[in-house]
């Protein structure tokens, strides 16, 4: 049987020779897994994350008097980004930079507060910070 010689109405199977639908499939296949990871990773602070797949074709009439037309697909994938986080800093001068800059603690957050500012006693119970409960 010879190839290359029919022509079918057009469906996504046959755009870019199905490359186009496995690109989709995959597209697809990682939004879920990425959504669902960033959920997992982030928990509440997930809020109402989102992935989005976006598939575009367009169809452009190239000459009316061949009949020639164009097909172009388009997808792009948009993952959630990571959610923001605050970290507290002073200001100051450091000696051997020899310049001011913002100094940070290592170590102080929380789930609930990821500033850098909770102080853990030596048997690391949280004690928090001046006017916190």
């Amino acid at each position: 049987m010879a190839t290359g010689n029919t022509f079918l109405p057009l469906s996504l199977e046959l755009i870019e020779e199905g490359a186009f639908k496995q690109a989709l499939d995959r597209y697809l296949l990682k939004a879920q897994g990425e959504l669902v990871e960033f959920v997992e990773l982030w928990g509440e602070r997930a809020g109402k994350a989102k992935a989005k797949v976006e598939m575009s074709i367009e169809l452009e009439c190239q000459s009316v008097e061949d009949g020639i037309f164009t097909i172009t697909p388009r997808l792009t994938l948009k993952l959630p980004a990571r959610p923001p986080r605050v970290t507290a800093a002073m200001g100051g001068h450091d000696p051997n930079a020899m310049q001011h800059v913002l100094f940070v603690r290592d170590t102080g957050s929380t789930p609930g507060d990821p500033t850098q500012m909770h102080l853990p006693t030596p048997d690391r119970i949280d004690v928090g910070v001046e006017g916190e409960e």
